[in-house]
């Protein structure tokens, strides 16, 4: 597991995150999860975190 970072969502992963969703089949307009709903469930004490391969800082997963 050393080769992977779990870490909280960062704005600037937002476009990765929405590629990896796409890729995954979890790309969905109708859930709604854009930076917008993203950055208010943060604001109100969620949390979002992401997973990424330490060696290209590509994002592998994320979790609600």
């Amino acid at each position: 597991m050393n080769n992977f970072l779990i870490k909280n969502f960062e704005t600037r992963d937002y476009l990765q995150i929405l590629d990896l969703w796409e890729e995954t089949g979890l790309g969905n307009p109708v859930r709604g999860d854009d930076l917008q709903l993203i950055e208010r469930t943060l604001s109100m004490g969620g949390a979002f975190f992401v997973m990424e391969h330490k060696s290209n800082q590509s994002i592998i997963g994320t979790s609600w």
